[in-house]
């Protein structure tokens, strides 16, 4: 089997950047059996450092952060680059400039997975860093062709709450699928027929939930892009 080495900059948070890790050797596991797993460079970044430029509002300490990960990742012979994070992809045009691997985006590999549904009214969730950013609404209703519901103000608020609080603690509880599905039952009887959980620790957090919906997680689309590319 030969196969790429896959660069990843994690650890935004280092929860999800689990899955990816999992969901990756999981793959490669299936795709070529017996002991076969993904050949993965990870740098796992300090996220207190990352949440600290942020809440300074810091832009350029946060992607120096980044940057820098991402250069290790590349002098470390990666073939293909992913940042495991829908925010991080707030600075993608500044990555691509810093780094000459391709990056996977995960706006794409979002895009790529409604089409395939060939969904017309679908309902995003994500932290308000990543919505207010744009780097998500209109680049998916254009891209994919589609009408896209977002939470109201409270709604979103509630859910940037449950979503660092669970990662301070490292763990999301009952409390935390119980709000999120408090949203998601809303944006269902708005007319989504899909939800596309842009938040990586979203799919932890609704991990066990009946929510009688299609659920398109940016993790997982994410993983079959990098998959693809490599």
């Amino acid at each position: 089997m030969t196969q790429g080495l896959i660069g990843l900059v994690g650890g935004t948070t280092w929860l999800s950047t689990i899955d990816y890790y999992r969901y990756l050797n999981e793959a490669v596991a299936r795709r070529h059996g017996g002991l076969h797993s993904a050949r993965i460079l990870l740098h796992s970044v300090d996220f207190g450092a990352v949440a600290a430029c942020e809440a300074a509002g810091d832009l350029d300490g946060e992607r120096r952060i980044l940057i820098e990960a991402a250069l290790s990742v590349q002098r470390g012979g990666a073939k293909i680059l992913a940042f495991c994070a829908n925010t991080a992809h707030v600075h993608l045009p500044a990555l691509r400039k810093a780094v000459s691997l391709p990056i996977i985006s995960i706006v794409d590999a979002l895009t790529h997975e409604i089409r395939q549904g060939k969904f017309e009214r679908v309902a995003v969730l994500s932290t308000a860093r990543t919505r207010n950013s744009g780097i998500l609404e209109h680049p998916l209703a254009r891209g994919a062709g589609c009408e896209i519901l977002l939470p109201d103000a409270d709604q979103q608020r509630s859910l940037d709450c449950i979503i660092r609080e669970g990662a301070a603690a490292g763990r999301f509880n009952a409390t935390h699928a119980h709000i999120a599905n408090t949203v998601v039952d809303d944006l269902r009887g708005r007319g989504a027929q899909a939800m596309v959980l842009a938040c990586t620790e979203l799919p932890q957090i609704l991990a066990g939930s009946p929510v009688n919906l299609p659920l398109i997680d940016s993790t997982q689309a994410h993983v079959q892009a990098i998959l693809r590319a490599s």
